[in-house]
């Protein structure tokens, strides 16, 4: 289940006003989840020939998170989370799981941090689709990361994190951020860096990002230019198109716009390939959009339905493969 920056921010309405477990004047435990039903439908094309053509079929998802705040003093409080999550016919899983300590000091937090790289995933709106707008390694979804977030002036958030792993011979990934909020504008910079012990080319990312909200309008850019990452793919059944490892381009602009119970979003991203880890050229270009449309059915269901497109061309792909996908569904948060 893809959960992305719209789908968090329903449950992250739903999570302020999490029902207390247990509560005194030290400690608390609160409970928050979501439960989803989603019909979804994928054709794929490689040369213009089918590949996939699956009937749309509902799919659900449900999720319980668990938050425990615990004062330590005046102004220190330790805290802990983990969801417990699972597809239907899924085994149940623990994710996000993460405790740390946060204060005037600013948050420290160990386990599954996430990554200070996706504060440039300000161009990121779909609930279901792809986004490809921002490319970074995904070890800051392993648990094994230890970040630190502070807020300074009420208006410039800081945050750098590493991404620890077990092998003397692989080196861990860290990431620096900085965003910066003035009136109804932010904007935000990152620096990723990834192994490198275990190849011969370097591996970082770097980016900017920008958005602008008021009146129910919100607008969004980003730019990142990143070396020996990118996976570039487009993926259905059997069927999948991959540059693998290179240095590319990635650019975007995504927009929402909300009145009364309903928001309708889209984006237009675009990736580039620019050449190989050995320095070859290469032509490439991975192309996504996708609209969308929001109804709020009572303040913790929301209804939708969206539809992307991507597609992956370029002379240096065998053949131009492409992907439509549908959506329509419901995300109930409590």
């Amino acid at each position: 289940m893809k959960k992305t920056l719209v789908a968090l921010a329903v449950l992250a309405t739903a999570s302020a006003n999490a029902g207390n477990l247990y509560e005194n004047d030290a400690t608390s435990v609160k409970v928050s989840g979501e439960v989803d039903t989603v019909l979804k439908t994928l054709k794929t094309k490689s040369g213009g020939s089918t590949v996939t053509d699956d009937d749309a079929q509902v799919y659900a998802w449900a999720n319980v998170q668990f938050d425990v705040d615990h004062k330590l003093s005046d102004s220190v409080t330790a805290f802990g989370s983990f969801e417990m999550e699972a597809d239907n016919g899924d085994t149940v899983k623990v994710d996000d799981a993460k405790v740390g300590f946060k204060g005037n000091f600013g948050k420290v937090t160990f386990g599954e941090t996430g990554s200070s790289y996706a504060i440039l995933e300000k161009a990121e709106l779909t609930n279901e689709g792809a986004d490809v707008d921002v490319v970074y390694n995904s070890t800051e979804s392993a648990g094994n990361g230890i970040r630190y977030e502070i807020t300074v002036a009420d208006s410039l958030s800081l945050s750098a994190d590493i991404q620890t792993k077990a092998s003397e011979t692989v080196d861990s990934d860290w990431a620096i951020s900085a965003d910066y909020a003035i009136a109804d504008f932010t904007i935000g910079a990152a620096y990723l860096q990834a192994d490198e012990k275990t190849q011969d080319y370097d591996r970082n990312s770097m980016g900017l990002s920008v958005s602008y909200e008021a009146n129910g309008f919100y607008v969004a850019g980003t730019y990142t230019q990143y070396e020996g990452q990118g996976d570039v793919n487009v993926e259905g059944g059997d069927s999948t198109a991959s540059l693998g490892d290179h240095d590319g381009n990635t650019y975007a602009l995504a927009a929402s716009y909300s009145w009364d119970a309903y928001k309708v979003y889209g984006a237009y991203q675009v990736l580039t390939a620019d050449k190989t880890t050995s320095g070859a050229n290469i032509d490439a270009d991975l192309d996504n959009y996708y609209l969308g449309l929001e109804y709020a059915v009572m303040a913790n269901l929301t209804a939708f339905v969206e539809y992307n497109v991507t597609e992956l061309s370029g002379s240096s792909v065998a053949s131009k493969q492409e992907a439509d996908f549908a959506a329509a569904g419901l995300y109930l948060t409590f």
